[in-house]
């Protein structure tokens, strides 16, 4: 009988799993190990897969900006301030002109305070490791906080229950003729559902491009999305009827052009490419800017239009809910907040409301009319 090796005599390392250092030295070896450590979180529910795609992208920001064989332990607070000015100097990927002209667009000051939030969480598990004497973070003048009085960003406000509309009617384009083809048919049915759900429900870009095929359910007429939001928390939102069966139209045009086109049968995600791609949140965004510009094309909605973005469709759904009268509660489990604080924050001014409460002044019911 083999001798079972005493617990403290050490084992050599699985095959091919990578072996470090204890202590990373560069800066590209500590966030490799801390991205590996993300993704073990990952893989038992702790982390979601979402937050990880956007803190890779972060940090890969910050070792490109300080570079990958910096030491760790050289980075100061002062270094760590300079950075934040670096990193709002660089343009934003989710433009497309900004790839032409690298002064058209910056980092925004919620792309600052998100990357920011990524540094600081990599250096505070590098401090708890031992792998830094001290968390430089803890040394920086410059805060990335969004503050009250930030200039107001038009892309993310809500749009008015007529601009929503013409979005809706006009934004997927003219429905295509026979003769343009299933790929044709296929991207307007996709873009008009995308719009829906956004517009609607309020999901997150992120949530939307997440969504497959087993997480739409069905029970007799009625029809039901899981959705996975932040901190892989689930909610179920059941879908009116008249969205319901845009829904099981998209999924019909969806398998057929996928068997049309030889694609993989089993590809999982709901909103896929024309070539049996998950959607990213780029590709989401690009098509949320089309369906917009679509307006400005048509003369008779012309004026609605105006540049946004998915998050600000996301105000929309919240705005035009609680405008309708619906509860804040419902609003608030709708759109996946841990607490009816975290959604007022999202509201936009409800159209009216500020000249309704003026109508009804106290101060004013002695005054007539006329006066």
């Amino acid at each position: 009988m083999e001798a079972t090796k005493p617990l403290n005599e050490p084992h050599p390392p699985a095959p091919n799993q990578p072996t470090y250092p204890a202590h990373p030295q560069t800066l590209h070896e500590a966030v490799e190990r801390y991205l590996i450590h993300l993704e073990n979180l990952t893989h038992i529910g702790q982390y979601s897969a979402g937050s990880l795609t956007t803190t890779r992208r972060h940090l890969t920001d910050m070792v490109n900006l300080i570079g990958p064989n910096a030491w760790l332990s050289s980075i100061t607070g002062e270094r760590l301030d300079q950075l934040v000015i670096e990193y709002a100097k660089l343009p934003d990927r989710r433009r497309a002109e900004s790839l032409e002209n690298k002064n058209a667009a910056v980092r925004s000051a919620y792309t600052r305070q998100g990357f920011m939030a990524a540094v600081r969480s990599f250096l505070a598990y590098a401090f708890q490791r031992d792998w830094v004497i001290a968390d430089p973070s803890k040394k920086m003048t410059i805060s990335t906080t969004v503050r009250a009085g930030t200039p107001v960003n038009r892309k993310r406000k809500s749009l008015s229950l007529a601009q929503a509309q013409a979005l809706l009617e006009v934004g997927p384009g003219p429905y295509p003729a026979e003769e343009e083809g299933e790929k044709a048919l296929f991207t307007w049915h996709r873009d008009q559902l995308l719009l829906y759900t956004l517009v609607t429900l309020g999901l997150r870009a992120s949530e939307l491009n997440g969504l497959r095929i087993v997480d739409v359910q069905e029970s007799g007429s009625e029809l039901s999305i899981s959705v996975i939001g932040k901190g892989n928390i689930e909610r179920t939102i059941p879908l009116p009827r008249s969205l319901a069966a845009t829904w099981r139209e998209y999924v019909r045009i969806r398998d057929s052009y996928i068997r049309t086109r030889k694609l993989d049968a089993t590809i999982p995600w709901v909103f896929i490419s024309t070539r049996g791609n998950r959607l990213s949140t780029v590709a989401v965004n690009r098509i949320v800017d089309r369906c917009a510009r679509r307006v400005l094309e048509d003369a008779e909605v012309s004026g609605l239009y105006r540049e946004l973005t998915p998050h600000a469709l996301r105000h929309t759904a919240a705005t035009l809910l609680l405008a309708a009268g619906w509860d804040l509660k419902v609003v608030s489990k709708i759109l996946g907040h841990s607490s009816v604080a975290v959604t007022s924050a999202y509201l936009d001014e409800l159209p009216g409301e500020l000249e309704e409460a003026l109508r009804h002044h106290p101060a004013l019911a002695s005054l007539s009319p006329a006066d």
